[in-house]
């Protein structure tokens, strides 16, 4: 089954592609984020956020690790762990 898009997906897809490509960075990548993955309500998990940005917003793979190393740290993804060594 294909997820059909709605207009705020597409605008958010934009978006995403942006902070992927380094157009988009820091506080103002932040707040992007925060406000399609919010967390007062829920955790997201690294798998649930990845699995997001490729099927929803059909982010390919490197541009996904992108954008997950755009996410505050407060969000806790393991493998985007700054301090850890790469």
């Amino acid at each position: 089954m294909i997820y059909q898009q709605s207009k705020s997906d597409k605008e958010q897809t934009e978006q995403l592609h942006k902070i992927a490509d380094g157009t988009i960075n820091g506080d103002n990548a932040i707040d992007i984020l925060s406000s399609i993955f919010p967390t007062n309500y829920f955790t997201w998990t690294q798998q649930d956020v990845e699995d997001f940005l490729c099927g929803v917003y059909k982010l390919h793979p490197a541009e996904v690790d992108k954008v997950m190393e755009s996410f505050p740290e407060t969000y806790n993804f393991p493998d985007y762990d700054r301090n850890s060594p790469r």
